[in-house]
């Protein structure tokens, strides 16, 4: 029973399934407004000679555009009343690869508005700590609350969801992927770090589907057709959430550890820079350097090693 239609549609589904309910269209929407506005920014940059890379735009028109229309009025959006696992993942797409795959385009450095992630509301809002549990409590709250029934009994409510789950995880992705938003100790490895831990705090919602035997959703309109198993699908709903959440912290962390180094680069040749302007040059060729340990000059340490 468990592989049947009743269970997991026919994988021809995968493909066919389209839905253009409230919302598919709202979907249609964002997609239009996302993508018009990011190709304006490419036009932007190109006129003013500035070199953008093609996997950004990948990122962002692929994988961010393309997984919103899939998971709101593609297959996902469409077999998301008749599948709890699928709803799942119609959650998980919009809160976790989505927002994370436009966040990789950079449509924040492209549009030149770092300006709107600046200013003290935004340093609050954006704060990774409360930002990571806004966002994992929001998925909790689907479930645990009647607020994912509500969102399947009414169109409004559906487009609700998809602008809470976006936002709450641009608010997350977007800070923590774009270089110099986040306050000043936010360095590349606490950044890192703070991914690692995002991954572990994302688990939660799935593990806590995944493990509840009282049926969290009991109204789900899939669950009514005959020989549907509501308590395998809710486990299938947990390790969608599970694996959806995991599987989008690993890219995550992998472009941050990218950034940590690139910035370890630029931190090492500004250090070149001034141990090289400071180092004394002598005008006898002949004559010795001096065997002076790097770390007395370097600014960056000088100061614990001066002498009164």
């Amino acid at each position: 029973m468990i592989i049947t239609a009743v269970n997991a549609p026919a994988p021809s589904a995968w493909l066919t399934s389209w839905s253009f309910d409230a919302v598919g269209a709202v979907g249609v929407l964002l997609a239009m407004l996302l993508t018009i506005t990011y190709a304006a920014g490419l036009v932007g940059a190109h006129r003013a000679g500035t070199p953008w890379p093609a996997w950004r735009s990948v990122a962002f028109l692929l994988l961010g555009v393309g997984s919103l229309l899939y998971a709101t009025c593609g297959p996902i959006g469409a077999l998301r009343p008749e599948y709890l696992w699928i709803f799942a993942l119609h959650v998980a797409v919009l809160g976790t690869l989505t927002p994370v795959a436009l966040a990789l385009g950079d449509p924040v450095r492209l549009l030149d508005v770092q300006h709107l992630l600046t200013g003290r509301f935004a340093r609050i809002v954006t704060f990774p700590l409360l930002a990571v549990i806004v966002d994992a409590a929001g998925i909790l709250a689907v479930f645990l609350t009647g607020y994912g029934q509500a969102a399947l009994d009414s169109g409004a409510i559906g487009i609700v969801l998809v602008l809470h789950m976006l936002i709450v995880g641009l608010v997350f992705s977007l800070p923590l992927l774009e270089e110099g938003v986040l306050p000043g100790w936010a360095t590349p490895p606490v950044r890192t770090l703070i991914a690692l831990g995002d991954g572990l705090v994302d688990a939660i919602p799935g593990i806590v589907v995944m493990t509840t035997t009282t049926l969290l959703m009991p109204r789900f309109p899939g669950f009514a057709r005959a020989g549907a198993d509501p308590h395998l699908q809710q486990k299938w709903a947990g390790g969608a959430l599970l694996v959806t959440a995991e599987s989008i912290g690993l890219p995550m962390i992998a472009v941050l550890f990218a950034q940590w180094m690139r910035h370890d680069e630029r931190q090492a040749a500004r250090v070149d820079l001034v141990l090289d302007a400071t180092r004394p040059v002598s005008d006898d060729p002949d004559e010795p350097e001096t065997d002076r340990p790097w770390w007395l000059d370097d600014p960056r340490f000088a100061h614990r090693f001066k002498r009164d």
